[in-house]
């Protein structure tokens, strides 16, 4: 199809070519315009055109102009032509005036042609060896010294190579010693029907069929290699890949629990071929080529490259796969989506060597223009679909495979796409690779593209093997349709590729002439007939021969992938700007409506104090459960988001640890500076003074785990869906389970004396965290840290001089009772009174006197006993009256040390609802009495745990590990850093797609 501008202003140029030269010459012209109408432009009625090319032709006979006159209005519209053709365009337009030189010697002539070349900025020395290409089309010389001209065919075709790759011109040769007015027209050879005249300038393209007289067919990579195979020889080109040979022996496959899959597969191929597989829908295309390419394990069989099994390291890089989907980075650009594929696998270049591998390939694939565009999603597209599909083939062209598996390549693409992108994988073949599509409905110029085919049938029997127009050839006879051997059409070049699989798969008629649904060959008949077929044309298949095959590949070591990994997604975070959005304005606006609606409305008439905060236990449990939630759904998605692409980078063998340590370190930095901002401002708002710091590492840490779990949730489940619906199925636990919700004294026996949370709360991060976040608050502020020693050993003694001496001398008196009455209680009490007495002994060092007291029990128990412990409990109340003096004294001491400045800091820096948290003074039964012994209900701060291996009471200020004592916050702190290392540790091991290893 040709514009109606351009194709005015072509024949306006062939007219003043032509109005100078005499009238034999103008007959020729006149020849070489209707040559161009009917078969270069297909046009069927000529008479408009070839009219108005003579009205040209008079007017500028009437006119009578100079040479440089007609050369000044040439330039003129030449230069017009330049903004509307595109770049092969231009050197076919100086091809057909450069026939002109074949029929006159004229220098007008000549002189346009050279003005074409300028205007359109085409090497000087493209439009000096196209004229000599015709001319020794004409006059062919046996000896040709012109590397980009050749003559085939026993010198009956002149072949000559342009500047723009997928793009040959072709010419039928004429005989030497014959005149040029005695050459029949017309030559034997023929494009896509059109048969070639002599001295015409012809371009050709991958996909277009050349016929001979013989009708042998020779495909653009047939003659393309005649320029690459010398290269080869010299060692001049460094892109051409050496040859390599994939053979696959007696391949089968079936789907568990079925008999269908893939039978006894074998094939022999060497590079610089493009197969393609063909079949019909659930035949086993896909399944077929991913067993070839590795991602599928065959049941049995051997699949060999270069005489090594596909496994083998030797191996390595040599398999690249191109799937279905579009697999890209939407949020980044061209440019960057190759860049960083390229990164991945070339380590060996330096930075600007790769931008300028990266912008040739761009160039091209002709992507240059679009490359700092974002890709886009396919519902959000920013660039086609044919361009979606070429970056898609050009993220493994890059690393340059030598085989390359292509999985529906021309899906959803428009016609003029699809050829596009297939002209683009044919040409990989012209550097020795083989090319491997799967391909659903060709067109007629797609399907003559292919070198070879393997046919499949249903259930993965495969039925064909050979060159696509031998299989029309090969479907055909064996259906007895009249002309079999009449594959491609005469006249238009077209063939019918559908045609096969309505011979595959006709069907039988009944005794009705109705049709069936029973076909008339089965796949097993056919795969029957093609084996005795094959036995015929081939005897076996041979053995490869094992060779070396060159490293294709250059990784970068781990920390470099570690690189690529996270400046990759930092890139495309950047490029994102709602997420960027949502990322960091979360955390903020959520900061400003928890902490506004915990800070409360002042109703007293007062000024706020954070002292009087009643809510700020829900903002600390809220706090949490924002670094939980956040932490879940920044990661929830990066694995499942990644997981095809990591299935494409398989190929690479890249590292696993590297990968999750990008993300990892990625998701570290977002939660910090989500934990930062929220901390800020919410702190801001609630007034809570020297807290930021602690509280950030608290909710960061919280955060970390949250992600790390997120990571292990998105590398386990396939779908985004799956992983929100179990979001809430994480997020809840955790919010009853915090300690904040359900106090864990109803979750413990009544009976039991260990009062340690119970064990299954420790594996949610929000216990730790909340814990951790009220009881640092309490020990650490400004005005209780200098406190808090003096205060718990105040508390202490008044819990004990007020409830628990008080009890356990109720316990000793009810003795008499339960002695005179021989009541069975006797021994239990006993038991349980000389339980306390050890309690007491041991933590402070008064010794009773009785030492025989130990070993009494109800048959040995005598009055005297109650008097001796009624006295020993007398004389440790003093003790404690004492050490309470002394605490009151220091504590007063410390309080005159903060003179006036003292209810100033309580009321800025403590705050008395998480005083009465930690004290547990509201509960109404400060000390419980069991079957095992007496505890304390109430001071859970003060009180330390006697567990070694880190388990405590909830609110417990210290915690022991063996023989270490470590503060709160700190052992919770490790605890949090050890649930992101275990997560951490669990990811690691999954190893998934993207280690092979």
């Amino acid at each position: 199809m040709i514009a109606e501008p351009i194709l005015n202003a072509i024949l306006n140029l062939f007219a003043k070519a032509a109005f100078s030269l005499s009238s034999e010459e103008q007959q020729r012209v006149h020849k070489k315009v209707l040559s161009y109408l009917k078969k270069h432009l297909g046009l069927v009625d000529v008479s408009t055109y070839i009219g108005l090319y003579q009205e040209l032709v008079e007017l500028h006979l009437g006119m009578g102009e100079e040479a440089e006159s007609v050369l000044k209005s040439a330039e003129g519209i030449a230069t017009e032509l330049k903004t509307l053709l595109q770049e092969s365009e231009k050197y076919v337009t100086i091809g057909y005036f450069a026939e002109l030189t074949t029929i006159t010697e004229a220098t007008l002539v000549q002189q346009i042609v050279h003005l074409l070349g300028r205007t359109f900025t085409v090497e000087e020395k493209f439009t000096s060896q196209i004229i000599l290409f015709l001319k020794n089309a004409y006059s062919p010389q046996k000896e040709n010294n012109n590397s980009e001209i050749k003559l085939l065919m026993k010198n009956q075709l002149a072949v000559m190579r342009s500047p723009i790759a997928k793009l040959l011109f072709i010419s039928p040769t004429a005989i030497a010693t014959a005149p040029i007015e005695n050459i029949n027209n017309t030559s034997s050879f023929r494009i896509d029907g059109q048969h070639l005249e002599y001295g015409g300038c012809y371009s050709f393209r991958p996909g277009q069929v050349l016929l001979d007289k013989h009708r042998n067919a020779l495909y653009f990579d047939n003659l393309i290699s005649e320029f690459t195979d010398e290269k080869n020889k010299s060692g001049a080109n460094a892109n051409v890949a050496l040859t390599v040979t994939f053979q696959a022996i007696n391949v089968n496959y079936l789907f568990p629990g079925s008999k269908h899959g893939l039978h006894d597969f074998s094939c022999n191929e060497k590079g610089g071929k493009m197969i393609g597989i063909m079949g019909a829908s659930g035949a086993g295309k896909s399944t077929l080529l991913s067993i070839l390419n590795g991602t599928l394990k065959a049941n049995s069989g051997e699949i060999l490259i270069n005489g090594h099994s596909n496994k083998s390291d030797l191996c390595d890089g040599i398999i690249g796969n191109i799937p279905q989907d579009d697999l890209l980075f939407e949020d980044l650009t061209v440019f960057e989506n190759l860049y960083y594929a390229a990164r991945l696998c070339m380590s060996n270049l330096s930075d600007d060597e790769l931008k300028v591998k990266v912008n040739s390939l761009l160039t091209e694939l002709g992507q240059l223009q679009v490359q700092h565009l974002k890709v886009g999603s396919p519902l959000d597209k920013t660039i086609s679909g044919g361009q979606r599909k070429r970056l898609n083939i050009a993220l493994e062209l890059i690393r340059g495979p030598s085989i390359l598996f292509v999985d529906e390549p021309t899906s959803g693409l428009s016609s003029n796409d699809a050829e596009n992108v297939m002209g683009l994988l044919k040409a990989q073949t012209a550097c020795n690779k083989l090319v491997v599509v799967v391909i659903h409905q060709p067109s007629s110029k797609i399907f003559r593209m292919f070198d070879s085919l393997w046919i499949l049938d249903n259930g993965g029997q495969f039925i064909f093997n050979g060159p696509p127009l031998e299989a029309l050839v090969y479907f055909r006879s064996r259906a007895d349709i009249p002309g079999a051997e009449e594959a491609i059409c005469e006249n238009c070049g077209h063939t019918s590729p559908e045609q096969i699989f309505e011979i595959i798969e006709d069907k039988t008629i009944d005794q009705n002439c109705q049709l069936t649904h029973t076909r008339k060959i089965s796949p097993e008949k056919w795969r029957e007939i093609y084996l005795q077929y094959q036995s015929k044309s081939e005897t076996s298949i041979p053995t490869s021969e094992k060779h070396i095959t060159k490293k294709h590949i250059h990784r970068p070591s781990l920390w470099g992938q570690f690189k690529v990994f996270f400046t990759r997604d930092i890139v495309a975070r950047k490029a994102n700007k709602e997420y960027l959005l949502i990322t960091f304005l979360e955390p903020i606006i959520l900061a400003v409506l928890i902490a506004l609606i915990c800070r409360g409305v002042n109703s007293t008439g007062f000024s706020y104090t954070f002292y009087d905060n009643k809510n700020i236990h829900i903002f600390f449990f809220m706090s949490v459960m924002v670094a939980i939630f956040l932490g879940l759904s920044v990661s929830a998605e990066e694995i499942c988001r990644d997981r095809k692409i990591l299935k494409r980078e398989s190929f690479l063998n890249l590292s696993w640890w590297s990968y999750i340590n990008s993300k990892i370190f990625y998701l570290s930095l977002i939660s910090a500076i989500q934990m930062f901002l929220y901390v800020i401002i919410s702190n801001s708002i609630i007034e809570i003074k020297d807290f930021n710091i602690k509280s950030w590492f608290v909710l960061f840490l919280c955060g970390l785990s949250s992600a790390v779990l997120g990571l292990n949730i998105s590398a386990t489940f396939r779908s985004p869906i799956t992983i929100y619906i179990l979001i809430p199925l994480i997020l809840i636990p955790q919010m009853i389970l915090s300690g904040a919700v359900i106090k864990y004294e109803s979750l413990i026996a009544k009976n039991s004396l260990k009062r340690d949370v119970p064990f299954y709360t420790n594996i949610f991060f929000s216990r730790f965290a909340y814990e951790g976040l009220i009881v640092e608050q309490y020990v650490s502020n400004k005005y209780m840290k200098d406190l808090i020693e003096s205060d718990a050993l105040i508390k202490q003694a008044e819990y004990e001089l007020d409830n628990y001496i008080p009890e356990v001398q109720s316990l000793n008196k009810s003795l008499i009772l339960l002695f005179e009455n021989k009541n069975p209680s006797l021994s239990k009490n006993i038991s349980l009174l000389k339980n306390e007495i050890k309690k007491i002994e041991s933590n402070s060092k008064i010794i009773f006197s009785n030492k025989n007291f130990m070993n009494i029990d109800s048959s040995n128990f005598n009055l005297s006993f109650v008097e001796q412990i009624d006295d020993y409990l007398l004389n440790y109340r003093k003790t404690v009256f004492e050490k309470r003096k002394e605490a009151s004294a220091q504590k007063r001491e410390i309080e005159n040390e903060m003179n006036d400045e003292s209810e100033v800091l309580k009321k800025r820096y403590s705050n008395q609802l998480i005083q009465r948290l930690v004290l547990n003074i509201d509960e109404l039964q400060p000390v419980m009495v069991t079957n095992n012994g007496i505890y304390q209900n109430i001071l859970p701060i003060y009180l330390i745990p006697e567990s070694p291996y880190g388990n405590a009471h909830f609110m417990a200020s210290k915690k022991k590990l063996g023989n270490l004592i470590f503060n709160t916050y700190t052992f919770n702190m490790l605890a949090l850093f050890t649930f992101s290392l275990l997560l951490y540790i669990f990811l690691c091991f999954r190893r998934r797609s993207l280690s092979k290893n």
